[in-house]
């Protein structure tokens, strides 16, 4: 009944709206720029992308990735416990570890990490200016990480209009304490932006409360992010964007019974930097060079304690470096080319102790490096009127395991007498082995092959009256071969296969003048095919079939702002690893409800509120771990 009432609002939705006769009359709306590494109107990208502003965020009065993205179609997210604990995303059913995140165009995946993933859990954005979404295989620009989609974080650069400050305060449930400050400004060609933030929680047991536990695990954050602009000519442009991020938090040993550990510490640090030079030739033709740096350095310990009569320590070091030289060029009226060039290293070591009733281990993980090469092509062209599409194609050549080769077509066709654009992407995409599976002394295999991934989708955008309303539904089909896998000795091979693919409906658009909507649905078959397995033919693990997301923002008064959001997770099947072997278990469905309220009180001074789990539903997004309850925050911003 739930999804057919949703089905029935998101058709309804478009004809609520004033629709014009033709979308040449429309203003151009906010550019994308994921898609092709290049400024585009939506309405000449034929990728499935969706962004989020800077007012959405500020309407939702969130400061975490995680709690932004939980409500966009084709994504499931899954976090182990409270704020802090480790979390992940999913896109469109590819694993937790094949999404490419990025700020400012530094990769945040962590080389240290088993999978290279990214662990959402300290991804602040106080001072994030725009988060752009694309989705399926995209290897061609982006390399060996965008396996399954990538997800972009733009930071602010700078106010041109002149020198700004603001500060931030929030405290609520959980003895939950947040504040942020920032500077952003110009002075002749030079603008800059400077925010630090500090977060503490006691938070509550990462270890689900419902199996007995009640220790609790909380988390402290420190996080810098910073950007330079500087113009020394009006053709040489001079960008650095420099973050760092602190964290230390309390984990749990597992989720379940027994899961409590009052000694589990985990400590983080994070450095990343980017310089980045632009020469513009003309209006049309531009040369890009820049250099990037991320180190993260991880630390584990614990104490033996009752319920776990082993102690251990662990630390694990990786960074990535990274060069690329891009040139954007304008060959005519219809064509262009994005030319790329990149060269990156990753470098990693790890080691790890533990003393419990079987004796001593200890695992020492040599420093190893890698070196990546790549170039790619890409064309974009208007082949007849209305009839737009990119074209790109691109070689990796690692040392290890040889050439990769990657490409992508986007095709799209635009029908302006009913203000309709019909698109249809392919391509393929592959992830690297880490430095882990290479190289562990017990479980690497040097001869390891990349995992890889085949995809397509064909939908349509219907544009509305405003310039960033549509709706949209977009069919998808990712085939993923040659997944990284155990032997019957635990050394890793490529024995794993799946396949993932559905449906998503979207709506963007304003109601009226005071009311803007986002309303999505996301439907998802997935199937491990991996040939002999024991889950051959079974659902991946923590991807629901279903999903739904609304989120209203409602400009109630001229100086109160009223955000709600809703999302639905259908049932989806996790695994007990506490048994031998493991089983499955199914994750009910769920529904959660949060809402927000700012009001400016004076001209700078801005009081906020925000509910979340309003229904107070209980739910587990891993199996075994705990969810926050019904909790309240509040605060003020201050802006000069």
């Amino acid at each position: 009944m739930l999804l057919k009432t949703f089905l029935s609002f998101v058709l309804l939705l478009p004809f609520l709206s004033a629709q014009q006769d033709s979308i040449r009359s429309y203003a151009l709306p906010p550019v994308y720029i994921s898609a092709t590494k290049t400024a585009l109107s939506p309405l000449q990208v034929s990728s499935t992308i969706s962004s989020i502003e800077q007012r959405e965020i500020r309407a939702k009065s969130a400061f975490t990735l995680y709690d932004v993205i939980k409500d966009e179609f084709g994504l499931t997210l899954a976090r182990y416990g409270g704020p802090g604990q480790l979390s992940y995303v999913y896109t469109r059913g590819a694993a937790a570890s094949q999404t490419l995140i990025t700020l400012d165009g530094i990769e945040l995946n962590m080389v240290n990490d088993p999978t290279n993933t990214v662990d959402l859990a300290n991804i602040m954005l106080d001072n994030i200016e725009r988060i752009e979404i694309v989705r399926g295989p995209q290897s061609t620009l982006y390399g060996s990480e965008a396996f399954g989609g990538i997800i972009n974080l733009f930071s602010r650069g700078g106010n041109k209009a002149g020198n700004s400050y603001f500060v931030t305060a929030e405290g609520g449930s959980y003895a939950s304490y947040r504040g942020s400050t920032g500077l952003n400004g110009t002075y002749s060609n030079f603008t800059y932006s400077l925010q630090t933030s500090r977060y503490i929680t006691e938070g509550f047991s990462s270890a689900a409360e419902s199996d007995g536990n009640t220790e609790k695990d909380g988390t402290k954050n420190f996080n810098i992010l910073s950007t330079v602009n500087y113009l020394f000519t009006p053709s040489l442009k001079f960008s650095f964007t420099g973050k760092y991020t602190e964290a230390d938090t309390d984990l749990d040993q597992t989720g379940g019974k027994f899961g409590d550990d009052p000694s589990y510490l985990f400590n983080l640090e994070e450095m990343g930097l980017k310089s980045s030079l632009l020469y513009t030739l003309n209006s049309e033709n531009r040369v890009t060079a820049s250099a990037s740096y991320i180190r993260n350095f991880r630390k584990y310990s614990f104490d033996s304690t009752l319920n776990n009569p082993t102690s251990s320590y662990s630390s694990y070091d990786g960074n990535k470096f990274r060069a690329e030289l891009q040139g954007d060029f304008t060959l005519s009226d219809v064509v262009s080319l994005t030319a790329g060039a990149e060269t990156e290293k990753e470098e990693a070591v790890s080691d790890y102790f533990s003393d419990g009733p079987f004796g001593i281990y200890s695992s020492a993980f040599p420093k190893k490096s890698v070196l990546t090469a790549s170039a790619f092509l890409q064309a974009q062209a208007e082949l007849f009127k209305n009839l737009s599409g990119s074209y790109g194609i691109r070689l990796d050549n690692q040392e290890r395991f040889g050439n990769a080769v990657t490409f992508r077509i986007a095709q799209g066709y635009l029908i302006e007498a009913i203000s309709t654009k019909l698109k249809f992407t392919y391509g393929n995409a592959y992830k690297a082995p880490s430095l882990f599976y290479l190289y562990d002394p017990a479980y690497g295999n040097a001869d390891l092959k990349p995992e890889k991934s085949s995809g397509w989708e064909a939908g349509l955008e219907h544009y509305l009256s405003s310039p960033s309303s549509h709706i949209g539904l977009t069919y998808f089909r990712t085939d993923y071969k040659e997944l990284f896998g155990f032997d019957a000795s635990f050394r890793a091979v490529n024995v794993n296969s799946a396949e993932a693919y559905g449906a998503e409906l979207y709506y963007r658009g304003d109601l009226t003048s005071v009311l803007s909507i986002k309303a999505n649905y996301t439907w998802m078959k997935t199937s491990d095919t991996s040939p002999g397995s024991d889950d051959q033919n079974k659902p991946l693990l923590r991807r629901p079939e279903h999903k739904l997301g609304i989120n209203a923002t409602w400009q109630a008064h001229e100086k109160a702002l009223v955000n709600l959001q809703a999302i639905f997770t259908g049932s989806r099947e996790d695994k007990d690893f506490s048994t031998w072997p493991a089983t499955r278990k199914e994750l009910s469905a769920y529904t959660l409800i949060n809402a927000a309220v700012s009001y400016e009180v004076y001209n700078h001074i801005t009081l906020f509120a925000r509910a979340e789990n309003l229904l107070n539903a209980s739910y587990q997004e891993v199996l075994g771990y705990g969810h926050p309850e019904r909790s309240f925050y509040g605060g003020f911003r201050l802006d000069f």
